[in-house]
């Protein structure tokens, strides 16, 4: 599918709202490097409208940790920023305006962007919540040994229909006492800007071989609570 182009600015405001809200993670590609960093949304200054037309609009995003990427987004002529929005893949150009204050260790003043490109996914991708507070889930489980004890973890990755769990050792009792199939009558949802409850079964326990969490596992959770449908023209 090609890229759809957004270019209504109350839309656009209410699509980096929607970043801003959740903390999304913004991959930020210098394209004459061929580099990417991925910072957050900070602060959005909205500007007024006006004839169409606005004034004072930008956003602030933080620092990198590398100084060497801090130094590129500040000399480079254009940025492209892309971030997902639900199933939906967005990008749009920027460029550095300047910092946030006067101290040259400030986060990093962008110019908003004058329209936004949107994308579906074809397949359902999932994407990381690793950055830079990871979601989390709470539920109990009504059999076993372990009957009616409360769990509190990590979300690893999400994708339309489910989530993928994270179980680190001191949770690995958990792989025992929970089968493919098993339903789990009321999750919790913890995400940065609501709290949601649904239900889900067990699809799939899988190992991590590599990275960050080498030795732990994932609990794939299927939830059609969770199927959500977007349109940007609700934007």
């Amino acid at each position: 599918m090609d890229w759809v182009q957004v270019g209504d600015k109350k839309k656009i405001w209410r699509m980096i709202e929607h970043v801003a809200n959740y903390q999304t993670p913004i991959k930020v590609t210098i394209p004459e490097k061929e580099t990417s960093f991925t910072t957050k949304l900070l602060k959005v200054n909205y500007g007024s409208l006006s004839a169409g037309k606005t004034k004072g609009e930008a956003f602030i995003v933080e620092r990198l940790k590398e100084e060497t990427g801090n130094a590129l987004i500040k000399s480079s002529e254009e940025l492209t920023l892309e971030f997902p929005i639900n199933d939906k893949i967005c990008r749009c150009s920027s460029k550095y305006t300047g910092s946030d204050s006067a101290d040259p260790k400030a986060d990093l003043v962008l110019s908003f962007p004058q329209s936004i490109e949107i994308k579906d996914r074809r397949k359902e991708k999932r994407y990381n919540l690793d950055v830079p507070e990871m979601v989390s889930v709470e539920f109990s489980i009504d059999k076993g040994p372990a009957k009616g004890k409360s769990y509190k973890l990590n979300v690893y990755d999400c994708s339309q229909h489910g989530l993928g769990i994270l179980i680190t050792e001191k949770d690995f009792e958990l792989l025992n006492l929970l089968e493919r199939g098993d339903e789990i009558k009321e999750i919790t949802f913890y995400a940065t800007a609501a709290i949601i409850k649904v239900r889900g079964t067990v699809r799939h326990k899988s190992k991590i071989g590599e990275g960050k969490y080498t030795g732990c596992y994932i609990l794939g959770i299927e939830s059609p609570d969770l199927i959500e449908g977007w349109n940007p023209e609700a934007f």
